[in-house]
């Protein structure tokens, strides 16, 4: 009997609660209890999203300045520039001279590792085989001989102990892609008398 009388104690107080005001009382919310481990709270600036550290994609350049070769150079490359000056910049590294008396070096990893060749002191060739590696044109490594043809139509075919090859000339310079079979696996841009002397004997600088 008197649980009775304090249930109906309790329903009058609650109906007493609300008035006839203008404040009407909202239905009544049991307390949700509190979690027993930690909570997953997003950070107070999360309606703010931060920016990427870096763009998607290579690392050895932005999307919007990719490294691109060419007959003149390869990024921070240029033909004709000393060896000592990339040496000192460690942009050259694993120097040494090579079976037919040529000094051979490899650029920089965080740049696909271009096979570096000197003469007299002097970048002579730049020659990249690294796949996903692009001339200023979009010639990749890993394209076909049509799309270099169709890429460089001014080009023109020579050939040596190691297949032939698809060359456009460009002053001094030239860029040379190496076809094995029928597809792009080497590209090497350089000093034109340099790169065809290799190429077509299989040794030199």
């Amino acid at each position: 009997m008197r649980f009775v009388l304090i249930a109906a104690f309790v329903v009058a107080t609650l109906a007493g609660c609300t008035d006839s005001g203008d404040n009407e009382a909202g239905p009544v919310v049991s307390p949700t209890p509190a979690p027993s481990g930690p909570v997953d709270m997003p950070p107070a600036d999360a309606g703010s999203p931060k920016p990427l550290r870096s763009e998607p994609g290579g690392h050895s350049a932005s999307a919007e300045t990719p490294l691109m070769l060419n007959a003149n150079g390869y990024g921070p490359y240029r033909v004709g520039q000393s060896q000592q000056e990339l040496v000192d910049a460690k942009m050259a590294r694993a120097m040494k001279v090579d079976e037919t008396g040529c000094v051979i070096g490899w650029g920089s990893k965080l740049m696909n590792s271009p096979r570096l060749r000197f003469v007299d002191g002097k970048l002579a060739q730049i020659e990249l085989s690294t796949l996903g590696a692009v001339t200023d044109t979009g010639l990749m490594i890993g394209a076909q001989l049509p799309e270099a043809q169709e890429k460089y139509p001014d080009g023109k075919v020579i050939y040596g102990p190691a297949g032939a090859g698809w060359e456009t000339v460009d002053g001094e310079n030239t860029l040379l892609v190496k076809i094995t079979g029928d597809d792009v696996t080497t590209i090497i841009g350089g000093l034109a008398t340099s790169v065809e002397r290799r190429y077509k004997a299989g040794m030199g600088c």
